[in-house]
């Protein structure tokens, strides 16, 4: 009775193998590492390929001058070909703050820069070495998934064929039981003898102990399933 009641228990409905699979290769944590490879990867190729451009940089910069001193006009003027007096004008150092501060001679300064690497550097290796590793992590994890996929698929076959099991051990259990109980009746009606009544009991106990077997069979592959889509399984 123990054991009819355990295999009520476990009477579950078969696990879907292609949820089991995709939920496998969403979670476990060895596909997840492969996967956070292939990025890292994709994120240096990025990188180095910013690294083999042109490089240009653009400065510009802002600044106020105050001019101070002694400073003179006047004179022959070339251009126009007359003469001026020359006079003179001291600006103390407070006038040339005074410029500053007032903004009187702004200057600007404007700078482009352009560099371009020619041949083979560093940069350029550097990206041939990190596609290299991109093509090497895309390969072992599409080797992983292959390999995952597998896996899964199997532990629930396993479960699928030991749920056939229960219920063909439990067939084979209730028919022994139910023979024996007819040689019981026969015995008590005096058309059995006690070892026909020993060899039914001794059925009967196998056919539990087979059953017992399947159930704990299995229970164990419907926890391999479970833990295959996390981890690895050993």
């Amino acid at each position: 009775m123990a054991v009819a009641r355990v295999t009520q228990v476990i009477g579950a409905s078969p696990h879907s193998w292609e949820d089991a699979v995709r939920n496998a290769l969403d979670k476990r944590s060895d596909v997840r590492g492969a996967k956070n490879s292939l990025e890292q990867s994709d994120i240096n190729i990025k990188y180095y390929n910013n690294q083999v451009k042109p490089d240009v940089n653009a400065q510009v910069t802002y600044g106020a001058i105050g001019i101070g001193g002694t400073q003179q006009s006047g004179g022959f003027n070339p251009f126009t070909g007359q003469t001026t007096p020359l006079t003179s004008v001291v600006r103390s150092y407070g006038s040339a703050l005074g410029d500053v501060f007032s903004n009187a001679y702004p200057q600007w300064t404007v700078g482009l820069q352009v560099g371009y690497p020619l041949g083979a550097n560093t940069a350029h290796a550097n990206l041939a070495r990190v596609k290299l590793e991109y093509d090497q992590a895309q390969t072992q994890l599409k080797n992983m998934q292959m390999q995952v996929t597998t896996q899964v698929r199997q532990v629930a076959r396993d479960v699928q064929t030991n749920q056939q099991r229960v219920q063909t051990t439990r067939a084979s259990r209730e028919f022994t039981q139910r023979r024996l109980e007819a040689e019981q009746r026969k015995f008590e009606a005096g058309t059995s003898t006690n070892f026909l009544v020993f060899q039914a009991q001794r059925d009967l106990s196998v056919s539990q102990n087979n059953e017992l077997r399947a159930i704990l069979d299995y229970i164990q592959s419907k926890i391999d399933l479970e833990t295959v889509q996390e981890v690895p399984l050993r």
